[in-house]
């Protein structure tokens, strides 16, 4: 009974982790010339959260890192800014605060195939987002620009949480009172 009464307090509230609903560049393409930057956009909103910090990884031929800035949030979309190198496969890695709050990892590819005399970025050996005060900046600055807060889903999970408590202690406080009732009723018809 126990069981049903926390699941049914958190199952309403609970939701499934955000999801890729589209890219660009898109995956499995073929990008004939530099994007200048990367978009991801999902299924719902993509928190900024300053102890998990979203995260957009592109590699490329030979292991190099090309996105050139921090990713920024705006709503569902996630951009990172990005130059390509040498022709061939790029990945693009994520690791995003879905709108439930659990961290998303995933990742998709597609081909470079530059047009002659397309210059070449160099690219580096480590993602060139490190240091958690630009992003946390970054995060800042793009929920502003979004002028959304993510109070709603705090104060929700909140009062899931407070409901869920006081289910469990009414059952827990009920339960010796039945047992006492039921001692009770078998003492008074022997």
């Amino acid at each position: 009974m126990l069981t049903v009464l926390l699941l049914g307090g958190v199952v309403p509230v609970a939701s499934a982790h955000d999801y890729l609903v589209s890219s660009t560049p898109g995956a499995n393409s073929t990008v004939r010339s530099q994007p200048g930057s990367i978009a991801l956009t999902f299924d719902d909103v993509v928190l900024n959260s300053p102890v998990i910090r979203n995260r957009v990884r592109v590699t490329g031929p030979g292991g190099r890192f090309y996105e050139t800035g921090c990713p920024t949030v705006l709503g569902r979309v996630v951009t990172v800014p990005a130059q390509f190198g040498a022709g061939g496969r790029y990945d693009v890695e994520w690791r995003i605060v879905s709108a439930d709050g659990h961290p998303v990892t995933s990742s998709i590819s597609f081909t470079y195939q530059p047009r002659a005399g397309t210059r070449a970025a160099s690219g580096t050996t480590g993602t060139t987002c490190a240091t958690s005060t630009t992003q946390a900046a970054s995060a800042t600055k793009a929920t502003s620009a979004n002028g959304s807060s993510h109070a709603p889903l705090l104060v929700g999970g909140g009062i899931a949480v407070v409901t869920v408590l006081a289910l469990v202690l009414l059952f827990v406080r009920r339960r010796p009172r039945d047992a006492e009732a039921v001692e009770e009723e078998g003492d008074s018809s022997g």
